[in-house]
């Protein structure tokens, strides 16, 4: 007896532990709208200037390579 009462308690046990892990998902949270609109701000205020910036400082340091202008 005291054996099925290990094993039921192991598995309440268990179950538990299962039912803290399972997750919902973004559309039952109702967070997805909020989730795109803030990869979409972080998309165009942060990682489009950076990629602009970037490209620019590519550019000018062609330029400045082919018509030899130096930072003296």
């Amino acid at each position: 007896m005291t054996e099925l009462t290990g094993l039921i308690e192991v598995a309440t046990h268990a179950q538990n532990l299962v039912a803290d892990f399972q997750q919902v998902t973004l559309y039952d949270e109702e967070i997805r709208e909020p989730a795109i609109r803030g990869f979409i701000i972080v998309g165009c205020f942060v990682v489009l200037p950076v990629a602009v910036a970037w490209f620019f400082e590519r550019c000018s340091g062609a330029y400045e390579r082919r018509h030899g202008i130096t930072d003296d």
